[in-house]
């Protein structure tokens, strides 16, 4: 009995007893029942000391062969080292562990020497009771593999680990602890170190740091590496409950290095949850800090003396009262933020950097801040921003320095920096400050800049953009009651749009440079005053005015006032108003300048209302002026405007029209001495031209067109050559503007009545009403396109009488035939708005329009086959046409008189006594316009 709880015993520690050794000498029967006892001791003892534990201290080498223990041998550790794995190799499976009051160096299981710990399952107790005695502890390239592991610490000492791999001097460099599926759970100790060349490697596990001290104060409660200690983590959850201050409470404090990924970290009472080297992608960090809940903490995280925090895809959540700061960056340190997002809710300002060579350089990041008060990003005793299609979307200010240098880049066409409150400002407070802000490569800016500054102390602002960027605020120096700072602003192919009243410095402007005065968005507010001490470079200004103002000279505009020295030469776009109720004589200064120095110019006329404006110097300045009054010069018109030009030119379509539909007998239906006994009906096709029309401020104006007329007449009786009938058409134009086209359409229809003597003399009388509608799609001065569209009624009459004289026999052979032709006409008033905002009233107008015209033709007659050839020549005269238009208001005239050649050709053919086909080929040639159609028909006699 004895000899089996020997070899027990031995088989517990790792050792053989010599039984054999003990009954070598016995008889042999003695010998037979001393094994029988054995074996019975064998079978009888575990059902007896089944749950027996290991105590400690233990110790296995390199010479021991490899131990397994498992559930039914719990390991109890108290006051005293635990189990050394000294180059030996040891496998605990389910085994639960008490690892109580360890202390001065002591440890609970310790892998040293190339030895090897493997736990699967298990729970284990902590408790330490001095420094450096963790319960699990890795050194001399030993190695310990966890799964399934649940750790806690409970016991009174606040300033232990619960794990340690690696350790200072060559003895103790070096180790790894690989951990999956585990749990720990820390009351007072810290939690975790790597050390040295130590190597932590967990994983899909969750650390929970309860916080439960007497004096919080005064531990970290962390997870940390020192020296080139290395901390791999990845699908962990970490949750703090530690309310320790800024100086003692990091949750991970990499002064080696700690990788994190994929993983939810979240600190609930202001412990902050990163310092150092650190390396996150794929995170969730949650940060409160409430004084309800006792927290002292105030930043979520901080880098420093050259450490780099990274983080990749993560998102930083930072809440609470107490709360201050969301990364704090100091004395050289660097955060790398590539996809980062930092909400910053409440009074939480997201980033404050320190040190000159402290850097935060943020990739397709996010930046939100909650508090109009707060700061975004805070750059405090100098130190570098880089931002690269990254936002920050700050209800209060979005960057600002404070008594140091700072320097920020911004690029990418991503980047939008917009603070509500602000976007930049620069305060002097104890020192001079400045900020000097690159905006490059098409990125944006939304908010006013500013400088602020006490005593003699001095703040400079130094806004560079270039490479397509853009700014979107007002500049405005806040002097304290001592005196401004500087504002000083480049632009480089980029561009300002001012929200308000500016006053800077300096002011350069290159490659195409540009400012706005005036924001899109309320333009229709106050005008602008952009002050400029010193103005240089060339580029250009975009400005409203207001040129006509209440009619008693209160007129104003968006204006640039240079205080100081005006050099280079710069370009004015002064945008268009049309629905401004001009009348052309106004004037306008849109630039002040002392020295009256630099070059001053307009890339466009101006359209304000319907008339256009250019710039010239006036005095030290630069005014708008349409019609020229200078002393001793006639007075020149204003030229109207490519809308108004195209809006007006609407009397021409109705007048040109009319002209086109109506014409003659000969064009409308062809001979209609060769047959008719009956009555006829007939089809009229049309096409031409009218161009180079002269009509003072309407002119440049052509139009092409084409037409259908169908009608039908009856002869009243064979005795009487008096024909009767209707007809009806349809006429499209295409009318070319200054500046654009349009589209019009006459619909038209009618009566007429024709008479046919014997002896060639004839008369034609024609009463038409029409309805034409009229669009128009143009480009202004600066290229907007702008539409409009109109409609009007009108008659016509017309009477034409013309006489046949034979020169060979009857119908046969030459002829000469005088004609006369009398057309009175009148068009209704009409109304046009157009996309722009300028009215165009056009009034209504008489036509009476007389024509004097001879044939000489040749008629060639073969039984019912008639052919007649002839030419034609005659002055046309306009006597009315005299027509009064208003653009906005403004009235301008126009008239149709004039005087124009009419000639033409043509030939009319009969073919048998019922088909007859006619083509006429017409010109007109005058002071008005010039004309060019082709008529063509077909009638048919019954």
């Amino acid at each position: 009995m004895f000899g089996a709880f020997m070899e027990f015993e031995y088989k517990s520690l790792g050792k053989k007893p010599a039984i054999n050794n003990l009954s070598l000498n016995m008889p042999k029967w003695n010998r037979n029942i001393l094994s029988l006892l054995i074996c019975s001791s064998i079978i009888s003892f575990p059902l007896m000391l089944s749950a027996a534990p290991i105590t400690a201290p233990k110790t296995i080498t390199a010479d021991d062969a490899e131990e397994v223990w498992g559930a039914s041998d719990p390991i109890t550790i108290n006051n005293a080292n635990g189990i050394f794995i000294n180059g030996g190799k040891l496998t605990l499976n389910e085994v639960s562990a008490e690892i109580l009051n360890t202390k001065n160096g002591g440890y609970g299981l310790f892998v040293n020497n190339n030895g090897k710990l493997t736990i699967n399952g298990g729970t284990y107790n902590h408790s330490a009771i001095s420094g450096a005695s963790p319960a699990l502890r890795v050194q001399g390239g030993g190695e310990l593999v966890v799964d399934n592991l649940t750790v806690t610490d409970s016991g009174p000492n606040v300033g232990d680990y619960m794990l340690s791999v690696g350790g200072a001097g060559d003895v103790k460099k070096g180790g790894i602890a690989k951990i999956t599926n585990s749990n720990f759970t820390s009351n007072n100790s810290y939690m975790m170190e790597a050390v040295g060349d130590g190597v932590i490697d967990i994983s899909n596990s969750r650390l929970h740091l309860l916080g439960n001290g007497s004096d919080q104060e005064a531990v970290y409660y962390s997870i940390q590496t020192h020296s080139s200690g290395t901390i791999i983590g990845d699908r962990l959850t970490v949750v703090s409950d530690v309310n320790a201050d800024l100086n003692n409470g990091i949750l991970f404090l990499g002064s080696g290095h700690i990788q994190l990924t994929n993983s939810q970290i979240q600190s609930n009472k202001g412990q902050t949850i990163f310092e150092g080297n650190i390396t996150g992608d794929n995170l969730t960090l949650d940060y409160v800090s409430n004084t309800a809940d006792g927290a002292k903490g105030r930043y979520a995280t901080t880098v420093s003396g050259g450490s780099i925090l990274k983080l990749d895809n993560t998102t930083l959540n930072v809440s609470g009262d107490h709360a201050f700061l969301g990364t704090h960056v100091a004395s050289g340190g660097t955060l790398l933020g590539n996809n980062l997002v930092i909400n910053a809710n409440e009074n939480v300002q997201a980033i404050q950097i320190t040190g000159e060579t402290s850097l935060v350089d943020l990739t397709n990041s996010v930046i939100n801040n909650q508090k109009d008060t707060q700061t975004s990003i805070r750059v405090f005793r100098s130190g570098t921003v880089d931002l690269k299609d990254s936002q920050i979307n700050a209800n209060g200010l979005a960057i600002d320095s404070i008594d140091g240098q700072a320097i920020v880049n911004a690029s990418g066409s991503q980047t939008l920096i917009e603070g509500k409150n602000g976007a930049l400002k620069v305060q002097a407070k104890r020192a001079d400050t400045g900020l000097e802000m690159n905006l490059s490569d098409s990125a944006s800016m939304v908010g006013n800049i500013s400088t602020f500054q006490v005593d003699d102390y001095l703040a400079t602002l130094n806004l560079n953009l270039s490479q397509g960027a853009n700014w979107q605020g007002s500049a405005a120096n806040i002097d304290n009651d001592v005196k401004n700072g500087v504002v000083n602003i480049a632009i480089d192919n980029a561009n300002w749009v001012m929200n308000s009243d500016s006053s800077i410095d300096s002011l350069s402007l290159l490659n195409n440079g540009e400012v706005t005065l005036f924001n899109a968005q309320n333009s229709d507010s106050q005008r602008n005053v952009l002050t400029v001490e010193n103005l240089s470079g060339q580029g250009s200004f975009k400005l409203r005015t207001d040129i006509v103002g209440d009619g008693s000279g209160n007129n104003s505009s968006d204006l640039l006032r240079v205080t100081g020295t005006t050099e280079g030469s710069h370009t004015l776009t002064v945008i268009n108003n049309g629905s401004a109720a001009t009348n052309g004589a106004e004037t306008l200064t849109v630039v002040e300048t002392a020295d009256g120095n630099g070059q001053f110019s307009m890339n466009s006329k101006v359209e304000l209302g319907g008339y256009q404006y250019d710039l010239r110097k006036a005095g030290t300045g630069w005014e708008l002026f349409g019609a020229s009054t200078d002393t001793g010069l006639p007075p020149t018109e204003p030229e109207i405007t490519t809308t108004a030009d195209a809006g007006a030119n609407f009397l021409n379509i109705g007048y040109l029209m009319n002209y086109a539909e109506t014409q003659t007998l000969l064009q409308r239906m062809g001979d209609l001495r060769q047959n008719g006994e009956r009555g006829d009906m007939w089809l009229r096709g049309f096409a031409g031209k009218f161009d180079s029309f002269s009509g003072g401020k309407l002119s440049q104006f052509d139009m092409s067109y084409s037409g259908m007329q169908i009608g039908a007449d009856k002869r009243i009786s064979p005795e009487v050559p008096l024909f009767v009938g209707v007809f009806m058409g349809q006429t499209q134009g295409s009318p070319d503007y200054r500046s654009g086209d349009g589209t019009t359409k006459s619909s038209n229809a009618g009566i007429y009545g024709s008479y046919m003597a014997a002896n060639g003399f004839y008369t034609d009388a024609v009463a038409k009403y029409s309805h034409i509608k009229n669009n128009f799609n143009v480009r202004d001065s600066q290229d907007n396109r702008v539409r409009g569209n109109g409609n009007s009624d009108g008659v016509s009459l017309s009477l034409e009488a013309g006489q046949k004289f034979n020169l060979t026999e009857q119908n046969s052979g030459f002829y000469v035939e005088p004609q006369l032709q009398l057309t009175y006409g009148h068009q209704d008033a009409t109304h046009i708005t157009a996309s722009n905002g300028l009215k165009v009233d056009l009034g209504s107008y008489e036509s009476l329009m007389g024509r004097a015209s001879a044939l000489l033709g040749y008629e060639l007659n073969q039984g019912d086959n008639k052919v007649n050839v002839y030419l034609k020549t005659g002055l046309v005269r306009e006597f009315e046409g005299d027509v009064d238009y208003q653009l906005n208001g403004s009235t301008e005239s126009h008239t149709f008189k004039g005087n124009w050649w009419n000639n033409g050709i043509g030939v009319s053919a009969q073919v048998g006594k019922q088909h007859t086909l006619y083509l006429d080929l017409d010109s007109s040639t005058g002071n008005k316009f010039d004309q060019r159609q082709i008529n063509g028909g077909y009638r048919f006699s019954f």
